[in-house]
């Protein structure tokens, strides 16, 4: 039964973008690609666990924390059980890019993502396979992946930062530009880790 909603929603939701998408130039347009034909999927997902406590329209505990990916997954390990939420750890660049430079999976820079943010992230579960041949530096692998999470996570903002009924127009500016600077720190953190962890990939 929930399957079938699941699809109906997701035939819905098809149709919308259709219809907007040639008026909206907003970060939905640049998420492109495999990850464009789970966004449908992933939308007629959170219609659908509306239902549920566990629907995720805020950061969750520990999101876009920054570590080796090793260190994400231990703290995962706890947090999500506590929590009833799921992070996941996602690699910048992705963990197989990082293997071919030497660096193992848990080793590699991570940063933590709502499972369902992460989906739509564009190397997830192998997604990255083409990217791979195309002989990026660490530097413009690093780049590409930043820009995939930034557009991820102001797409998300329309979800994540609802105006509350009562909440002022500049309330809810103070609440975004925190929202903001979280995710630029974030990613600032990202890159740092990097450039520390791997100067020989990193600095050149």
């Amino acid at each position: 039964m929930l399957k079938n909603i699941t699809k109906w929603f997701a035939g819905v939701f098809f149709l919308f973008v259709l219809c907007v998408g040639c008026a909206n130039a907003g970060p939905v347009k640049k998420i492109t690609g495999v990850a464009a034909s789970y966004l449908v999927k992933y939308e007629a997902k959170k219609i659908v666990r509306k239902q549920a406590k566990k629907y995720t329209e805020k950061l969750i505990v520990n999101e876009l924390k920054v570590n080796k990916y090793g260190a994400l997954k231990r703290l995962n390990a706890v947090s999500n059980k506590n929590n009833g939420l799921i992070n996941e750890a996602h690699h910048i660049p992705s963990d197989k890019f990082m293997l071919k430079h030497g660096v193992s999976k848990n080793e590699a820079v991570a940063i933590n993502v709502e499972e369902f943010r992460h989906r739509l992230t564009s190397t997830f579960a192998g997604r990255n396979m083409a990217l791979l041949s195309k002989n990026e530096s660490p530097r413009q692998a690093m780049a590409r992946d930043i820009r995939n999470m930034r557009d991820i996570y102001r797409y998300e903002k329309k979800d994540i930062l609802k105006k509350e009924v009562k909440e002022s127009n500049n309330e809810y500016a103070i609440r975004e530009k925190a929202y903001e600077k979280n995710l630029r720190q974030a990613l600032q953190k990202v890159i740092k880790e990097n450039k520390t962890r791997f100067p020989q990939l990193f600095n050149k």
